[in-house]
């Protein structure tokens, strides 16, 4: 049997490789990771390219919640800092972030007490990487997560937080409707702006 055509799955199975946050950012520096990318549980998980239209989705969504909290408090494909042991193998980049307050307050990352809501967007909520964002973000105790459904035109709103991961409470919105984040309840957003209907 040739080298070429050994199974590719050893038994038991190798175990991988766990990228610390620091090894993450030593690969980014040295110019090894082109492109979106996030530390998930000490996987280097490249994020899916990015199409037009999810891009017309994420500028809605930036307009509309600057034009809610300031401008100073939207984070853009950037980190969210994790403490403690949970963080030397983690940090996330959610399509858009909004920090409790604006970026000159911060020395590093926010961490997720600093960070009010999350948003992601995706062509296709039902690929595996969307529960695997689900779980994390609860499990690290973000308040308020929000996932645009741009093929079945949804927003689904994941609040309390469970330390087990995911959610208590998660519900999903369709056009004909407004949604309000957590942090100001008092400034409804038509989901017809979100769902770009």
């Amino acid at each position: 049997m040739s080298v070429l055509e050994r199974p590719t799955v050893m038994y038991p199975p190798e175990p991988q490789k766990l990228w610390t946050v620091k090894e993450y950012h030593l690969l980014q520096r040295t110019g090894f990771l082109q492109g979106r990318y996030e530390l998930i549980d000490g996987v280097i998980v490249e994020k899916l390219k990015q199409t037009d239209r999810q891009s017309m989705y994420v500028r809605a969504l930036m307009c509309k919640l600057a034009s809610i909290f300031s401008i100073e408090q939207l984070m853009v494909y950037m980190p969210i800092r994790i403490a403690g042991e949970a963080g030397q193998y983690l940090e996330p980049r959610p399509c858009i972030a909004i920090s409790r307050e604006g970026y000159e307050e911060y020395d590093e990352s926010p961490t997720p007490a600093d960070t009010l809501l999350v948003v992601e967007v995706s062509e296709d909520a039902s690929i595996p990487i969307i529960a695997t964002l689900s779980n994390m973000y609860g499990a690290i105790g973000i308040s308020e997560y929000w996932l645009v459904d741009i093929k079945q035109r949804r927003l689904r709103v994941h609040r309390k937080p469970s330390t087990l991961g995911g959610y208590e409470d998660v519900e999903e919105w369709i056009a004909g409707h407004s949604i309000a984040p957590l942090a100001k309840p008092e400034s409804a957003i038509a989901l017809v702006d979100i769902l770009l209907l």
